[in-house]
């Protein structure tokens, strides 16, 4: 989908490129460059959009592995459990526990969890697909998600460590920024102060 986007928004520009190569050639031949250029920055948009959904995804195991472990005490029944937590999932995590819970019930549920872990591509949802396939095979639960909450809380807070580690950066740079737009101000109030006492000696 990502695909074809790139390519039908560069062909609508590279359309422009035929009424004007009759008027200015030249021209014609920058649209052409810009919609190489437009094509090759949507392409490489694409591998960035997918790594941030990953991201999202990735960031709210944590609640959704807690959830399947409180859940499995009472039920085994995996679809149920997904079903519960998919309407107060985050919108990406949402879409994919739709679509696996969609799957599970037209096919084979096994398949269905596969599915959702060739999709997103996340070694930690892998983990997450996998021990949700041995609750389907009847493993002993609990002791697997209690390492798997314990794992993804470390991972968690890791994270939050990482960005937290990021803000101290961004803030020294705002108040370089601040700092700058002060003495500028300043500079241009002493200029200004300057240039009318100037004009006042040359005035006499």
């Amino acid at each position: 989908m990502h695909i074809a986007e790139a390519i039908v928004r560069s062909l609508l520009v590279a359309v422009v490129a035929i009424p004007v190569y009759f008027l200015i050639p030249w021209l014609s031949v920058v649209i052409l460059a810009l919609t190489v250029l437009l094509y090759l920055r949507s392409s490489r948009g694409i591998a960035e959009a997918i790594r941030k959904k990953r991201y999202r995804i990735e960031n709210e195991l944590p609640q959704f592995v807690g959830h399947i472990a409180k859940t499995l005490k009472h039920s085994r029944d995996v679809l149920a459990v997904i079903d519960s937590y998919r309407e107060r999932a985050g919108a990406d995590l949402k879409d994919e526990l739709d679509i696996t819970a969609a799957d599970m019930r037209s096919g084979n549920e096994e398949a269905a969890l596969t599915r959702l872990e060739s999709r997103v591509g996340s070694p930690l949802l892998s983990d997450v697909s996998r021990s949700l396939i041995g609750v389907l095979h009847g493993d002993n639960a609990e002791i697997v998600w209690a390492n798997l909450s314990a794992k993804f809380s470390e991972i968690q807070r890791e994270r939050l460590k990482a960005e937290a580690a990021k803000i101290p950066g961004r803030v020294r740079r705002l108040s370089m920024c601040l700092l700058f737009c002060f003495m500028l101000m300043y500079a241009v109030v002493i200029g200004m102060q300057i240039y009318v006492s100037i004009g006042g000696l040359f005035s006499l």
